[in-house]
């Protein structure tokens, strides 16, 4: 796999450990002559941006919700 298969591989996983089973499932699956090892390092936005339209629209009807409620 070349550097721009593995990051598009990698950014569709939820998690950095599924992450690292599909790379060395694939490194497998492709005949690697070696062990196949690999070591996903989660940064502070890992998935931040996957649902970003989803999340939106959970708070935007939060905030319509509270601003209807009679407490707020």
């Amino acid at each position: 796999m070349n550097d721009r298969e593995i990051v598009n591989a990698v950014k569709s996983c939820e998690k950095p450990s599924e992450a690292a089973k599909f790379l060395t499932d694939q490194a497998l699956h492709y005949s690697c002559d070696d062990n196949a090892t690999a070591l996903v390092v989660p940064f502070g936005a890992w998935g931040k941006y996957r649902n970003h339209r989803d999340s939106y629209n959970q708070f935007y009807s939060l905030g319509r919700q509270l601003r209807n409620c009679a407490r707020f």
